[in-house]
């Protein structure tokens, strides 16, 4: 993750875009209820609990870690293991209306690890209906947000073969 708005100890859930558009305004009432939104996955994921057998992992706790080790380099991450049971997005950078909602995924953010005197977040994309900025007031406890501007598409792999070509026709006569 970059920016200012996800930190480390924070939790995220990516919520399938077909879930969300099915929950308006409650997309995500259900993201941090583990039988809902696996967090866990087979590879090992050592802060968010065993592995629950589900493939599915949509995220979990935010760590901050330095990659590669000894680099001083850190980056903030989650363990992801999403999948695409339907068509691809083509162009993933479109808007989300022309999006195919089996493989894209929105993010909900638990920002829990606010401690101390209230801080004052801008959260990107969410304007009121003048068009201004809204400003919330995150608290010593946990706060949800949905960011329907924030998506990761995923694509099938292999990815679906292209037509193919008409065959060749035959060298012309002597």
């Amino acid at each position: 993750y970059t920016g200012n708005v996800i930190r480390a100890g924070d939790y995220t859930t990516w919520v399938p875009l077909e879930y969300a558009n099915q929950h308006p305004g409650k997309e995500c009432d259900q993201a941090f209820n583990a039988s809902a939104f696996s967090i866990t996955n087979s590879f090992g994921n050592r802060v968010d609990g065993a592995w629950d057998g589900i493939i599915e992992d949509h995220g979990g706790l935010v760590e901050r870690k330095e990659e590669p080790a000894g680099s001083g380099n850190h980056v903030l991450l989650s363990d992801l293991v999403l999948t695409n049971p339907g068509k691809d997005t083509e162009e993933f950078e479109s808007p989300i209306e022309t999006h195919e909602p089996p493989g894209t995924y929105l993010l909900c953010l638990e920002a829990s690890n606010r401690t101390g005197a209230e801080l004052d977040l801008e959260l990107p994309g969410s304007l009121d209906q003048t068009g201004g900025r809204q400003r919330r007031v995150l608290q010593s406890t946990p706060q949800v947000y949905f960011f329907s501007n924030v998506w990761i598409v995923v694509h099938q792999s292999p990815p679906s073969a292209p037509p193919s070509l008409p065959p060749s026709p035959p060298p012309p006569a002597p």
